[in-house]
C-alpha cells in the first residue's frame, strides 16, 4: 500500500482508533484527499466501530468523486479479502452500497466457521448493485391470499344468492343449498374461471332436469331412490372432487389442481347429461354389460341418445375450460369427462347396489317400492348407492384428465 501513487481524486486510508485518530492505530479509514477541507463531523461517527482492523467508508463518499476512488477501494477488498454489510440501499450508478446510517467493511481474517462460509457464498453487492427490497414491500404470495381473499368474499355472496334462488325453485334441499354455496364459495376463491364452469354445470344441469320433468318422474319413480330436489349427498358426489381440487389451488397454487377440478366436473357434467337427456329416449335401454333391455332409470343401462348428450356435455366442459384459458388441453378435459361418464355406466351395472320389490317382481333401487313393500339386496356391494358411483366417476374424469394433461 506504501508504494501505491495517490491522484487527485483518490482517497487516503488515515490511522484511526476507538478514543482518538493517531498513527499508530492498527485500524485504518478511508478519508478526504489532503488538499480538500472537511469537517470531522462529515466523517462517520467512531462509536460506529465494533472492532479494529476494519476499513470505514464514510456515507458521503460519493461526493468526493467515488467514481475515481472505485479502483482504489476494490483493490482495497481484493488485498484485505474483506466483506460488505450494508443497512442501505444499492447505489446502481457508482456500484457502491449507499445507506442512511453507515458503511461497515469487516475483515473476513475475523470471520470464522459458519459466517465465514456464508460470506465466501455471498455475492458482492457492490459489484452486483442489487437493489434491497424493502420488509414491506408486498409479495407475489400476499397479493395472491389478497385477492383470493377479496373473490371468496364476493363467491360467497353469489354462491348464497345462487342456491337460496334453487332450494325457492326446489332443485335443491336445506342441506343441498348449504353444501352447493360452500363448493361455490371455494370456486370463485380459487379463480373466476373455476366459478364459471362450476355455473355452467349448475345452470346446465338444472335446467335439463326440468326438461320433461313430469314424464322422467312417471318412468323413473319406481326405480331411482331419490326425486329432483338434490340433497348434500349429491352435491357432494357430484361436486366434492372439484370442491377438493379447488381448495388444493388455494393452498398451493398448481396446474395440476385446474386438471383434476375440471376433468372431475366434466365427467359430472357428462354423466348428468346422458341421464337426464337418456330417459326422455324413446324405447328402453340396454346394459351396457349384458346388452340387454333394461327399464328406463336403471344404473348401467344406455341409449343411443344419452351417450351423444353425455360426450356433448363433456365438450361443453372442456370448451369452457379453453376459453378461460386454462392450463389444461382440451382433449384432456373431453376425455376425461367421457372417461368419467362410462365409468359410471359401468360401475352402475356392476358394483352398484341393486334392491328387488318380491311383490312387484321387479329389480329398483328404493329401500321402499313405489307400492308400499320394502325391498331387499339383491346383488351389488352394500351400501354403494348411486351416490357413491357418482363420486368415483367424478374422481376418474379428474385422474384421466391430470394423466392427459
Amino acid at each position: 500500500m506504501n508504494n501505491l501513487t495517490r491522484s487527485p481524486g483518490d482517497h487516503l486510508v488515515n490511522a484511526i482508533s476507538e478514543d482518538g485518530a493517531g498513527p499508530s492505530e492498527d485500524s485504518f479509514s478511508v478519508g478526504a484527499p489532503p488538499d480538500q477541507t472537511r469537517d470531522s463531523r462529515r466523517f462517520v461517527d467512531r462509536d460506529l466501530l465494533i472492532a479494529l482492523h476494519r476499513v470505514l467508508v464514510p456515507a458521503d463518499l460519493r461526493d468526493y468523486g467515488v467514481a475515481e476512488a472505485e479502483s482504489f477501494v476494490a483493490m482495497l477488498l481484493h488485498v484485505f479479502d474483506v466483506d460488505i454489510v450494508s443497512n442501505g440501499n444499492v447505489d446502481r450508478a457508482h456500484c457502491f452500497e449507499e445507506t442512511e446510517r453507515d458503511y461497515r467493511v469487516y475483515s473476513t481474517g475475523h470471520l470464522v466457521g459458519r459466517r465465514k462460509a456464508q460470506a465466501n457464498r455471498r455475492p458482492n453487492r457492490l459489484q452486483a448493485g442489487r437493489r434491497e427490497l424493502s420488509p414491506f414491500t408486498p409479495t407475489k404470495r400476499g397479493i395472491q391470499l389478497r385477492e383470493a381473499l377479496a373473490r371468496a368474499i364476493a363467491g360467497g355472496l353469489l354462491a348464497v344468492a345462487v342456491t337460496f334462488a334453487a332450494r325457492r325453485a326446489r332443485s335443491l334441499t336445506m342441506s343441498g343449498a348449504v353444501s352447493a354455496a360452500i363448493v361455490g364459495t371455494l370456486a370463485i376463491a380459487a379463480g373466476w374461471s373455476w366459478g364459471f364452469l362450476l355455473c355452467s354445470f349448475f345452470v346446465t344441469a338444472s335446467a335439463l332436469s326440468r326438461l320433461g320433468a313430469r314424464r322422467k318422474i312417471e318412468l323413473v319413480r319406481a326405480i331411482v331412490q331419490k326425486g329432483e330436489e338434490r340433497d348434500v349427498k349429491q352435491v357432494l358426489s357430484n361436486g366434492g372432487v372439484f370442491a377438493l381440487s379447488a381448495l388444493g389451488y388455494l393452498i398451493l397454487p398448481a396446474p395440476i389442481w385446474y386438471a383434476t377440478g375440471v376433468g372431475a366436473l366434466a365427467a359430472s357434467t357428462a354423466d348428468t347429461w346422458a341421464t337426464e337427456v337418456g330417459t326422455l329416449a324413446a324405447g328402453e335401454p340396454i346394459s351396457i354389460i349384458s346388452g340387454r333391455k333394461v327399464p328406463t332409470g336403471t344404473s348401467g343401462g344406455v341409449t343411443l341418445m344419452g351417450s351423444v348428450s353425455g360426450a356433448a356435455g363433456a365438450l361443453f366442459i372442456a370448451a369452457g375450460a379453453a376459453l378461460a384459458h386454462g392450463p389444461v388441453p382440451f382433449a384432456a378435459v373431453a376425455l376425461g369427462g367421457m372417461a368419467g361418464a362410462l365409468a359410471d355406466s359401468i360401475l352402475g351395472a356392476t358394483l352398484q347396489a341393486r334392491r328387488w320389490c318380491d311383490v312387484c317382481a321387479k329389480s329398483t333401487e328404493r329401500l321402499v317400492h313405489s307400492c308400499g313393500t320394502p325391498t331387499r339386496r339383491a346383488g351389488g356391494v352394500a351400501g354403494f348407492d348411486n351416490d357413491a358411483v357418482n363420486a368415483v366417476c367424478s374422481a376418474v374424469g379428474a385422474l384421466v384428465a391430470f394423466l392427459l394433461s
